[in-house]
C-alpha cells in the first residue's frame, strides 16, 4: 500500500538531508576534515636599528634550488620576480609557495650576517608549518652595496586548523655561532 502524502513529505525532506550530509562527508574526505583550501603566511624580519640592510620577499622567477645562495655584486644583473608586500603570501594548503628571499647591502662593505631559527606565531600553530628558509645557522655574506639571494619555500599543512602564521626571523651581523667540538655553549660536554 502506497504511502499517504504525510509520509512522502517526511521521505524527501529525509532523502534531502541524507545528500546534504552525505555530500559534507564525502567533501571532507579529500580535505581531511578542513574545507579551506588556503591560508596567509607574513613573513616578517627584525633587524638591529644600526644594520641598515633591507629585507624583501618576491615571487620566485625560476625553478632554482631551495637553498641555493647567490650573492650579486654592485651592478650585476638579478632576475627577481614581483616584490611580495609585507612579505604576506596567501598560501594553497599542502602545497608550498616558491619564493625568493633578498637582501639589500647599501654599505660601502660587504655585511656578513645570519639568521636565528624562525618564531611561528601563533606558537601552538607550529606543526602547520612548513618552510625551507635561511635560518640554518650558516653565516651568510652580501657585497658592498650588493645583493643576495635565497629561494625558500613555505606553507601551511592541512588538517591543523590553522588560517594565518606570522613567520619572523632575527636576523644578526656577524658570523652565526658555533659549538666548541664536542661540547656544548656555556659548560663541559656532557657523555
Amino acid at each position: 500500500m502506497a504511502g499517504t502524502p504525510r509520509d512522502r513529505r517526511y521521505g524527501l525532506a529525509g532523502l534531502a538531508g541524507l545528500i546534504v550530509v552525505a555530500a559534507l562527508v564525502l567533501a571532507s574526505c579529500g580535505t581531511r576534515g578542513d574545507p579551506r583550501t588556503d591560508a596567509e603566511i607574513q613573513l616578517r624580519f627584525v633587524l638591529p636599528r644600526d644594520l641598515p640592510l633591507s629585507v624583501s620577499v618576491h615571487r620566485r622567477p625560476s625553478r632554482e634550488a631551495t637553498s641555493t645562495s647567490r650573492a650579486y655584486e654592485e651592478g650585476e644583473p638579478v632576475e627577481l620576480g614581483p616584490e611580495v608586500p609585507n612579505g604576506d603570501v596567501r598560501v594553497d594548503l599542502d602545497v608550498p609557495e616558491p619564493l625568493m628571499l633578498v637582501v639589500r647591502n647599501p654599505l660601502d662593505r660587504p655585511v656578513q650576517f645570519w639568521s636565528a631559527p624562525h618564531l611561528p606565531t601563533p606558537h601552538q600553530a607550529e606543526p602547520a608549518l612548513a618552510i625551507v628558509c635561511f635560518c640554518t645557522g650558516e653565516t651568510h655574506e652580501v657585497p658592498a652595496h650588493g645583493i643576495w639571494t635565497r629561494p625558500i619555500e613555505v606553507g601551511i599543512r592541512r588538517g591543523e586548523g590553522v588560517d594565518r602564521l606570522v613567520v619572523t626571523h632575527v636576523i644578526t651581523e656577524g658570523a652565526a655561532p658555533t659549538l666548541p667540538a664536542g661540547g656544548r655553549e656555556g659548560g663541559p660536554a656532557r657523555p
